[in-house]
C-alpha cells in the first residue's frame, strides 16, 4: 500500500536505453507530491540521465505536458496506427542522455466525479472544476528544484508539450516568463477557454504575444495536422512581432513532429540564454498574479484581462479589458500594482498618473516600503503611470497613438503618419528627436525633430517613413520609436499599425440589422436566427447594431469588422461575438465576428469604411478571406436602447449593461416580488457615476436593490434615449434578493 503521508512516493523506477541496447538506461521515476494549490496529491513522471546517481552534476529541466487522453505515464487510449513508432518514453529518454537534462511530465488529469476516466486534461476548454493547472506550475517548479539536482535558474528551465499540452506550454511560458527561458509546442492548439471557474475567458496565444519578451519560442507541426490552419494563423502574428520565434513543419499529422529538433532548440537556448529584459509587458486572465516580482491584485469578477505594458523603472501602462486586443477598458474595476523591490527603501517617490481616455492627470507622493516596493492603486481604465525619484529629471516621452494620414494605399514606399506623443513626466522635454526603426531588422525608416514636449501634455506631429518592403500577407506592422534629447538621454517605445485592406469586396453582402437571416455557423451548420438590432430592412441607419453577411459559395458568412470610423463602437464586449468551430474541426478555436452599434450622431448620406474578414471551411483547414467595403448610412435613429445583460451579486447590487447609438435619458426599474404581488419597488436609474453607480457614461448602470423579504423577484426595465426612442425590457428569469426583514 502506498504511504500517503510521505511527501515523495516512488511508485516505480523504470529504465529505457538511451541510444543502443548496450547503453546504460536513463531513470524513469513515477512519483507524487502533495500540492497546496490543489489540496491533493499530484502525480508526475521524471526522467533522469543515466549517470544521475553516479555524478554530482546539476541539470537543466524541461517540463513536458501531455495531450488529450494521456496522463503522466502514457495514453489511456491505444493508438493502433502508431504501434511501430518509438514511444514517447523512448523519445524522451534518448534526448535526456544526449543533452544531459531532466524532463518532468506533470499529470494533467482533471478528475470529474461523474466520470472516473475523464480524458480532457488541465481543466481547459471548458473550465469544469476548481483546479487551476496554471497556478500549480510555480509550486511544481519549486518542488522539483528542491528535491532533484537541477540548475534552478530560469535560463536553464524550459517547457514543452504535445497538443493540449502544447497549448499549456505557450500559456505557461507567457504567464511565467520569469520562470522559463524557452518554450516549445508540438501541434498545440492556439486557443482554449481558460481561467477562473466562475468567469473563464477565450484565450488566444496570438493576442498575448507581448508576454513572450525575453523568451524563446518554437512551434513544430505536421503538414497534415488537422490544426495546421490555426498554426498558420498564429505564425502570421508571431513572425512579425517576436524576435525569438522559430517554426518548422514536418511530414505527417498530429504527432510529436520534429522531436529531436525541439530538444536541440532547448539545448541551444540553455547554452545561449537571452539576457534579462529591461522592460516587459504582461496580460493575465486572473485578477491576481505575480510576474517579474510584481504583485498585481484586482477586484475584477467577470471575464477579462489585466494588462501591464512597457513596465520599467520609470513606470508602466495598465488597463483591464473584456477582450483583446481592443476591448474597451473597464474603469469600474480597481487594480493594485505592487512593484518589484527596485526602489530606494522608505523613500518618497513622485507618481504621475494619466487616464489616457480623457487625459485626466493626478500627481501623488508614494513612499516605498522596507523592501523598496511601491504600491500604486489604479482603476481599470487605460492609465499611464510615471515614477520619479524626487531628485531625478521628470521628463518621459511615450507614443500615445498613431494613425495613418490616409486610409488609401500608396504604391510608393513612402508613408505618412500622425503621431501623438505624451510627455508623462512633469518637466518639459526640449530639443527632442524621434527616430522610427523597423521591428524585425532594426533599420532606420524615418526621423523627426520636436522642439518642445511640455510636461503632462500631448503633441501631434507628422512623420514620414521610407518602408523597406510591403508584405501583403501581414495584417499589422510593428515599429520601434527611439526618443533622444540634446543631453544624450534615450527612451524606446513600440507601436503597431494595421495595414489597410486593398481589395474591395466583389461578392454580394447584406446588412443584418435586426431581421431574421440564414447563415453558416460553427464551420458546418446552417442556422436561421435574428442578427443585429434595428428595423431589419437591410439599410444601415443611425442607432442600429448590425452584422455584415457575405455570400460566398452559396452561403452567407459571418464577418469580423475593423474600422477607424468614430461612429462605430467596436470596443464594447457586446460588439464582439464568438462562433465556436469545435463541432467542425475539433480544435478549440473560434471565429470572432462583429456586431457594432452605429452612433446616432452620424449624418444621413455619410459612408463608413470597413475592413472585413471571414473564414471559409475546407476540413480540416479554414481559409481567411479579407476585403474592404464602403457602407452608406441613411435616415435617422429610431432604434430603442438594448439591454445586453443584467448581473446580480450577493450584496443585492444589480448591474445593467445597455447599448444605444445615443445617450440614455430615462431609465426606470420595477422590482416585483414573484409571490407577493403587492411588493413593488421602483428605482430611477442613472449612468452618472453618482451614488451606487460607479463610472459615468460607461453603458453600465449599477444600483443596490432593497427589498422587504428574501426571495425571487421579477424585473421590468423602461429605457428611453435622448432622441425619444424607448422600450420596455422584461427578463424571463427571476432574480434572488436578500430581504431587509429576517423572518
Amino acid at each position: 500500500m502506498i504511504n500517503y503521508l510521505r511527501n515523495i512516493l516512488i511508485v516505480s523506477v523504470l529504465g529505457i536505453a538511451a541510444c543502443t541496447a548496450n547503453a546504460k538506461p536513463v531513470y524513469i521515476v513515477d512519483s507524487m507530491h502533495f500540492s497546496d494549490v490543489f489540496g491533493e496529491y499530484r502525480h508526475y513522471r521524471i526522467f533522469l540521465p543515466s549517470e544521475y546517481y553516479e555524478r554530482p552534476n546539476n541539470y537543466p529541466v524541461v517540463y513536458f505536458y501531455h495531450g488529450w487522453s494521456q496522463r503522466y505515464f502514457g495514453s489511456l487510449i491505444r493508438d493502433e496506427n502508431n504501434t511501430k513508432n518509438p514511444s514517447e518514453e523512448e523519445l524522451i529518454s534518448e534526448v535526456v542522455d544526449r543533452y544531459q537534462l531532466i524532463v518532468v511530465k506533470p499529470d494533467g488529469y482533471n478528475a470529474d466525479p461523474e466520470d472516473p476516466y475523464y480524458l480532457r486534461p488541465y481543466n481547459v476548454g471548458p473550465v469544469e472544476t476548481h483546479r487551476q493547472f496554471a497556478l500549480y506550475f510555480p509550486e511544481l517548479v519549486g518542488f522539483v528544484d528542491k528535491n532533484y539536482r537541477t540548475k534552478p535558474e530560469r535560463k536553464y528551465r524550459g517547457i514543452t508539450g504535445y497538443s493540449m499540452g502544447g497549448f499549456m506550454s505557450f500559456w505557461l511560458a507567457g504567464k511565467y516568463p520569469h520562470l522559463v527561458s524557452a518554450a516549445g509546442s508540438f501541434c498545440g492548439s492556439p486557443e482554449f477557454v481558460i481561467g477562473p471557474k466562475n468567469f473563464p475567458v477565450e484565450y488566444y496565444h496570438g493576442d498575448v504575444h507581448q508576454n513572450y519578451k525575453g523568451v524563446r519560442l518554437r512551434l513544430n507541426y505536421g503538414i497534415e495536422d488537422f490544426i495546421r490552419a490555426y498554426h498558420r494563423d498564429l505564425n502570421e502574428i508571431f513572425e512579425n512581432r517576436l524576435e525569438y520565434y522559430e517554426v518548422s513543419d514536418y511530414p505527417g499529422g498530429h504527432a510529436l513532429s520534429g522531436f529531436d529538433d525541439m530538444f536541440d532548440f532547448f539545448n541551444r537556448s540553455f547554452e545561449s540564454p537571452l539576457p534579462l529584459v529591461r522592460s516587459w509587458n504582461h496580460i493575465d486572465v486572473y485578477p491576481h498574479f505575480e510576474v517579474w516580482d510584481y504583485r498585481v491584485t484586482s477586484d475584477r469578477n467577470i471575464p477579462g484581462f489585466t494588462i501591464l505594458e512597457n513596465v520599467c523603472h520609470n513606470g508602466f501602462r495598465s488597463s483591464i479589458r473584456p477582450f483583446l486586443p481592443n476591448g474597451k477598458p473597464m474603469e469600474r474595476f480597481m487594480v493594485r500594482v505592487g512593484t518589484s523591490p527596485r526602489y530606494e527603501r522608505n523613500t518618497d517617490y513622485v507618481v504621475a498618473i494619466y487616464d489616457l481616455k480623457d487625459l485626466n492627470y493626478k500627481e501623488l507622493t508614494i513612499k516605498s516600503d522596507d523592501d523598496g516596493r511601491l504600491e500604486i492603486n489604479l482603476n481599470g481604465s487605460l492609465n499611464e503611470v510615471a515614477i520619479f525619484h524626487p531628485d531625478s529629471a521628470r521628463a518621459l516621452p511615450i507614443i500615445h497613438s498613431v494613425e495613418r494620414k490616409s486610409n488609401s494605399q500608396q504604391e510608393e514606399r513612402r508613408e505618412r503618419f500622425f503621431v501623438k506623443i505624451l510627455n508623462k513626466g512633469t518637466e518639459d522635454f526640449k530639443d527632442a528627436k524621434m527616430e522610427i526603426f523597423s521591428f524585425r531588422d532594426k533599420v532606420k525608416l524615418g526621423e523627426v525633430s520636436v522642439s518642445k514636449l511640455r510636461g503632462g501634455k500631448l503633441v501631434e506631429i507628422e512623420v514620414e517613413i521610407q518602408r523597406l518592403e510591403t508584405n501583403h500577407t501581414l495584417e499589422v506592422e510593428k515599429y520601434i520609436a527611439v526618443f533622444s534629447n540634446e543631453k544624450g538621454k534615450r527612451w524606446e517605445d513600440t507601436f503597431e499599425l494595421r495595414i489597410p485592406e486593398r481589395k474591395t469586396l466583389e461578392k454580394n453582402y447584406i446588412i443584418a440589422d435586426g431581421g431574421e437571416y440564414t447563415y453558416l455557423s460553427r464551420g458546418s451548420d446552417t442556422i436561421t436566427a435574428v442578427l443585429g438590432t434595428g428595423n431589419g430592412d437591410g439599410v444601415l441607419n443611425p442607432g442600429e447594431s448590425f452584422a455584415i453577411l457575405v455570400e460566398d459559395n452559396g452561403l452567407h458568412r459571418l464577418t469580423q469588422i475593423k474600422s477607424n470610423s468614430e461612429f462605430l463602437n467596436l470596443e464594447s464586449k457586446y460588439s464582439r461575438k464568438s462562433d465556436n468551430w469545435v463541432p467542425f474541426d475539433h480544435v478549440g478555436g473560434s471565429f470572432k465576428y462583429t456586431i457594432p452599434t452605429v452612433s446616432s450622431n452620424i449624418l444621413d448620406g455619410e459612408f463608413i469604411d470597413l475592413a472585413i474578414e471571414y473564414w471559409m471551411p475546407n476540413y480540416p483547414d479554414h481559409f481567411i478571406k479579407k476585403s474592404r467595403i464602403r457602407v452608406p448610412v441613411e435616415g435617422e435613429d429610431f432604434t430603442a436602447p438594448v439591454v445586453n445583460d443584467i448581473t446580480l451579486n450577493g450584496d443585492n447590487v444589480l448591474q445593467i449593461s445597455i447599448s444605444d447609438g445615443a445617450s440614455i435619458e430615462v431609465a426606470k426599474l420595477l422590482v416585483k416580488g414573484e409571490e407577493d404581488t403587492g411588493s413593488i419597488t421602483e428605482y430611477e436609474l442613472n449612468d452618472d457615476g453618482v451614488g451606487d453607480d460607479i463610472v459615468p457614461n460607461d453603458g453600465v448602470i449599477t444600483q443596490k436593490i432593497s427589498v422587504p423579504y428574501f426571495g425571487e423577484y421579477n424585473l421590468s426595465l423602461y429605457l428611453e434615449d435622448e432622441l425619444g426612442n424607448s422600450g420596455v425590457v422584461t427578463p424571463q428569469e427571476t432574480y434572488l434578493f436578500y430581504g431587509n426583514n429576517l423572518k
